[in-house]
Order: structure tokens, then sequence, then C-alpha cells
């Protein structure tokens, strides 16, 4: 049987596209394309659009699960803002909301709750105050608001919904109607933010239980424990040396919480000693959820370079013994989420760094080859061997996972440049080396990388460091560092937004304060430059020596070597959402440039004016998407590709 599904990556192009055996044609240009530019500048050649979203399945930021009678997982993702229902299996089913602010929108998704007898799948959205109300098909019913910062959620037996409001200090609980049935004040030290939402369960004899901040912070987590009414119920329980993450309680009212300090999980505790059995989990998971007596599905995040994940697992005796696990698949190859970098390797591939922490490679028709993604992951480059150069920063959390290398100590930030080589063990790209540094997060110098740039002939790697003012020049070969460039302040001041090598080997460095392009000699002496428009931010060097330089307000100009205008091009209207300042530039040896529009989740490809074709690319329209046996309801698809 052939179902209709989308082609395996998000960019669409023009021509023909194969859909069940069927080529279906993409026609003529938006009527937003903009106007030709003169024969001096650059043209408008075409669009990679990326979809609203990648395909049911990937998870970038998974933070809490609920469990459902068939054994099912369901799943909430921050990053995706978006929740899926996977099988047993690990198979996604079911996709339950999308980003947006409007009906069916998330903004933050972080909590859930499932109500299978009632038919409603609930969704705590913290950025905008209210609950996301869903039927089990994952079609939208209505939002509940009048939250300040819902967080984490819960339901009892009568189908009373709980949630946690970070912002009011209270649980709020409402009937399945949606009206107030109570408000629990809850004491917590309101200058804290969570990362996961807090533990909150409602026992089987309607108790409710709940783990929060000191009231005064710095100070031990307390356990809650209220009445179906509110009152509460003694004792008030400290909890000193470990952090209770999420609370669990299976059918029978067995009680467990999860350690995120020391990764363990705890049950048997006496409120009134603080005595407790405990079982080593890892300290990647983020979030439990009771699926059966002692029977708890645990949600992994992602770590390193490993996916996120669910395991079930069964308590017994102190022991724990695993029953299956899965990981979530890789997010869709091709799909971007607000890309904020690009580059053209030596290998004359683009790479594009986005949102999601991954970097992904495309060839000339804008199909993806491969992709490499590590947490923390800001900019990207690559050799003409085809090695993966990289810079990631990372800050320490309280959700980090302490057998991981690369985490920042706590209070620290770890900043890291380094080079991956094509394919390692099981074709993964091993890490040929590591340039790395900690500094303190609330330290008076921090440092921020935004521009990274290679010179093969040199064997040399540099790096723009915009708020300490240097380029940090590296070894290509070993990483080790060779010279750090002070950037003193030039005339009109200094602001530095990016850096790029010179076809000459110089290197260029863009102060988009005195709106000047200024050029180093191989010692870091500013030996020359040129100015540039007003509204420059960044910019790529062309093969005859002069530049392409995108400017704030959405257009592209080329300028010769010496700064002299050639012609201006206008960046298309984003076919979705309003228009944001493009983020990044790029130029291929062949003419070509790339210029990623973060905010329109697309690439805009460009060419000289006088010998640019008139193909177009274009977005293919879909209603809809096959996921395993049934058919994903998917919103705010694009509608039917536009006639000529």
């Amino acid at each position: 049987m052939c179902r209709r599904r989308r082609a395996s990556r998000a960019w669409r192009t023009a021509g023909l596209v194969a859909a069940c055996g069927v080529a279906v044609a993409v026609s003529a240009p938006p009527a937003s394309t903009p106007a030709r530019a003169a024969d001096g500048g650059l043209a408008w050649i075409a669009t990679w659009q990326s979809d609203l979203e990648p395909e049911p399945g990937g998870v970038l930021d998974p933070v809490d699960l609920a469990v459902g009678a068939d054994g099912s997982a369901w799943v909430v993702d921050a990053g995706l803002r978006r929740a899926l229902r996977f099988d047993a299996g690990g198979t996604a089913r079911l996709q339950v909301g999308r980003p947006g602010l409007d009906n069916g929108g998330l903004d933050h998704p972080f909590g859930i709750a499932v109500d299978e007898a009632g038919g409603r799948v609930f969704v705590a959205d913290r950025r905008q105050g209210r609950l996301a109300v869903f039927d089990l098909a994952g079609d939208f019913v209505a939002h509940w608001n009048d939250y300040a910062k819902p967080e984490a959620i819960a339901r009892d037996a009568a189908g009373r919904v709980f949630v946690f409001d970070r912002g009011a200090s209270a649980i709020v609980g409402r009937k399945a109607d949606g009206s107030r049935a109570v408000n629990i004040p809850v004491p917590f030290s309101p200058t804290d933010q969570a990362t996961l939402p807090n533990g909150l369960a409602v026992a089987p004899d309607g108790r409710i239980w709940i783990a929060t901040e000191a009231p005064v912070a710095g100070g031990p987590a307390i356990l809650w424990v209220y009445g179906p009414d509110g009152e509460v119920i003694p004792p008030r329980t400290q909890i000193r040396g470990w952090n209770p993450r999420d609370i669990a309680i299976d059918p029978t009212g067995r009680v467990f919480m999860l350690d995120g300090t020391g990764g363990r999980l705890v049950t048997d505790f006496d409120r009134a000693s603080g005595n407790h059995a405990a079982v080593g989990v890892g300290s990647d998971v983020r979030a439990i959820a009771a699926a059966a007596p002692d029977t708890l599905y645990l949600l992994d995040g992602p770590t390193g370079d490993r996916e996120g994940g669910v395991t079930a697992v069964r308590y017994g005796g102190r022991t724990l013994t695993t029953l299956w696990t899965w990981r979530f698949p890789p997010i869709e190859p091709g799909w971007l989420s607000h890309p904020i970098r690009a580059a053209v390797g030596e290998d004359g591939g683009l790479y594009v760094v986005d949102e999601m922490e991954r970097a992904q490679r495309f060839d000339a028709r804008g199909r993806v080859t491969h992709g490499l993604r590590r947490l923390g992951m800001q900019l990207a480059d690559a050799t003409a061997d085809g090695d993966w150069l990289i810079v990631r920063t990372r800050t320490a959390s309280s959700i980090d996972d302490p057998r991981d290398p690369d985490v920042a100590p706590q209070g620290h930030r770890r900043i890291r440049i380094e080079r991956y080589g094509r394919a390692g063990a099981a074709g993964e790209p091993a890490r040929t080396w590591s340039f790395d540094w900690a500094e303190p997060i609330d330290g008076a110098e921090r440092s921020q990388i935004i521009a990274l740039g290679h010179d093969p002939a040199r064997g040399a790697v540099y790096a723009l460091d915009a708020a300490r003012r240097r380029v940090l020049v590296l070894d290509l070969a070993t990483g080790s560092r060779r010279a750090e460039w002070p950037l003193a302040e030039q005339g009109g001041g200094l602001a530095l937004v990016d850096l790029d090598v010179l076809p000459d080997g110089s290197v260029a460095v863009l102060n988009a304060q005195s709106r000047r392009l200024l050029r180093l000699d191989a010692a870091g002496r500013v030996v020359g430059g040129v100015d540039v428009p007003a509204g420059a931010i960044r910019f790529a060097p062309l093969a005859d020596g002069g530049f392409a330089v995108v400017l704030a307000a959405r257009s592209l100009v080329r300028l010769t070597a010496s700064g002299a205008v050639l012609g201006t091009a206008v960046l298309p209207a984003p076919a979705r959402g309003a228009p944001e300042a493009p983020s990044d530039v790029a130029a291929a040896a062949d003419g070509r440039v790339f210029v990623t529009d973060r905010g329109g989740q697309a690439v805009h490809v460009f060419g000289l004016a006088a010998t640019a074709p008139r193909a177009v690319f274009l977005p293919v329209a879909v209603a809809g998407t096959a996921v395993g046996d049934q058919a994903v309801s998917r919103q705010d698809r694009p509608a039917a590709a536009r006639d000529g």
C-alpha cells in the first residue's frame, strides 16, 4: 500500500518530487519574489525552505512524560514545542500541539498529563501561562488560562487536574470541565528557575505529593504532602544531600522519587526520619512515570552524542530489572530549526548550524549528505578532506550528566573549539582535537566566539571572540594555540560581528560600529580595510576579491575589493512568521551566495545577476504525514503550491 509521505529531507526544490511513484511538478515563484539586481549585483535564484516542524519522532529537549494504559509514552519536547505519543516499541504514533501561539500552538511546553477515561491530554505552556487541552487524537479542545507559570501536571482518579504554578507559588486544581476546584499555596524560593518540572504526583488515596526548592534560597529541598482539598499533611520533610527531581506513584500507592543529583531512584521513603531505599539509574534521567505496580518509565535526555530515550524498569528488592529501552530517532535530516550560521567548506558543501545544535552539510541541490550534532554547537566549518571544525559553548546545568567529560564545572561555562574526523567508529565522526577553557558564569570577562575560519595554506584556525575583542589562532592539525591577536578600538568604536579568511590568506574582521572591514596581516595587525554600508552584520569573501555583505534590513550587497557597491538585492519575504534580520552569509567558488534566514527557517540562494538562472525552488505542500500505521494530524502545513 502506498502512503503519502514527505520526502526524506525538509528542503524543497523546484522540479519533480516523487510521491508514491508519481512525479509532482512545482511551479512558478511566489508574488514576493525579489526584483533582479543590476548586472553587477547579485540576483535571487532560489529559496530552500524548511518546514515549520520536522517529522514526528525526533525529540530535541525532552522534559516530561506520562504513561498510557497500553504502555505508550507521551513525551513533552520543549525544544521542538510539541508532545509525541510513542508506542512501547518507540515508534511515534501521534503528535500533540505544534509551535505557535494560536489554538493548538505551544510556546514552551513543560509538563504533561493524560486522562484516558476523560479523553483528554493536558500540556502546560509555561511561557504563555496556560494549559493546552487536546483530545486523544491530538486535536485541540481548549485553553485553560489564568496561570502565571504552569509547570508540572498530575491528575487524580476523579479527573481533577493539578498544576504546579511556579509564578503563583501554588498548586492549582481544576475539575474536568476546567472550573477551579482548589488552590494550594506552596512556599518555595521564587528566585529559583527550574530546568525541569518539579516533581508532582497524586496518590490513589487522593493525596498530593510535591517536592520543591526551599522557602529560603540555598536551603534544602522540601517534600510536601497535601490532602485532596489542600490541607497540609505533616510532617514537612527537609531533603538534605540530594535533589528530588521528580515523583511518581504507582497504582498501589508506592512512591518513587528521582534523585537528580545522585542519579538514583528513591523509594520506601520515611517522611519522619528521611530513611529510604535507593538504586542507581544514571544522572541523565530527567523524569519518571509509573506504569504498573513497581514498574516505571525513565525519560533520558541527550548526553554527548547520544539521543535521549525511554526505558521501562521493574523495581524489586532494591534492584532494577530493565524491561526494554529505546532511543528517540535522529531529527529529520535536512530540517532546520532557525539557522544561525553558514559556511562553505573547502569541499564545496554548504554547512549550516541551527538552534538544534546540529550542523548539516548540503550539496549544490540542497540535499543533505551528512551531519553532526553536539551539545552547545554554535559554529561549523569544514576542511578539504571533510573534517568538521566546530565551536561549542556549554553552561553548567543541574541536569548535566557528570559522566560526560564535556560538561562545565558548576558555576562555569566551557567553550570548545574542536576538530572531528569525517568518519570514526560505527560511522560517527571522531574528535581529533579540542581546545577549550572554562569561565565563571558571572565573571567580568566572558568569551563570545561568533565567527570561525581557517587557512589550509598556513595550517591555521581563526576564532573571533567578540566580547573579549580578540582573535584566537590555533594550529589546524593539532589544535594547539599559536597566538592571540588583541583588536584595538578603531575610529568610531569597536563592535566585532564577523571574521573570514580572504582568498590571499589574510584575515578580515567586520567592525559594525565603524562600518569597516578590517584586513589583518599574518601577525594580526590591521593593515587596511574597506567601508561597508550601514547595517552590515555579516560578510563573505567572493572569489574575485570582492565581498557579499548582508544588512539587518534584509538585503544583500555586493562590493568590489575596494568597497565600491556593485548592486543590492532584497531577500524574499519569509514564507511564515515576521521578517527578521538575516543570520549569516556564505559564498561558494562558483559564485553562488547563501543567506540564512533565521526567522523564516530558510536559506536564500543568490548568484551573479548577469548569469543567474531563473529557476526557482519552492516548498512542497503536503496535507498530512503517515507515521507507522496512523496518519498524524499536522497543522500549519503550507497551502498548495501557487500556480504561475
